[in-house]
């Protein structure tokens, strides 16, 4: 069987073979950036639990400063309350933005933020972990 060579024939194959390639790519793209997401949520939750393995009942404000600042953290932010369910309450926080990823061809943008959490007295509560899907200024 002899196929005709027709420049519609050579056209639909330009276009076939254009949108095999632009499928490859879209999927190779696709899947290196879902392992990259997970190395860098990764990254974050060690983060964490490390902050989770230092911080005790004994833990200061100035205290996580001091561990934000160490574990690589350049600008520190103090909280005084939050709003909550229509009011403000009493919610001493310390918090601390690091990037995990930064935005590129094959990875997305990734910022873990810390939160050091304390009672009104100053006491050590609890530590809390946010991923956020883009960059902030300064996070590194």
């Amino acid at each position: 069987m002899k196929i005709k060579v027709t420049r519609q024939n050579v056209l639909l194959t330009l276009v076939v073979a254009f949108a095999a390639i632009w499928v490859g790519w879209q999927a190779t793209r696709s899947w290196v950036r879902f392992f990259n997401n997970r190395e860098a949520r990764q990254a974050a939750e060690a983060w964490f639990l490390q902050a989770q393995q230092d911080a005790g009942p004994d833990m200061t404000e100035q205290d996580a400063i001091d561990w934000l600042r160490r574990h690589g953290v350049r600008t520190t932010y103090r909280g005084k309350d939050r709003w909550f369910n229509g009011q403000y309450i009493a919610d001493p926080t310390i918090s601390g933005f690091l990037k995990v990823s930064e935005e590129s061809l094959w990875t997305e943008p990734m910022t873990a933020e810390l939160w050091f959490h304390f009672d009104a007295e100053g006491r050590f509560k609890t530590v809390e972990l946010s991923i956020l899907p883009y960059n902030l200024s300064g996070s590194d």
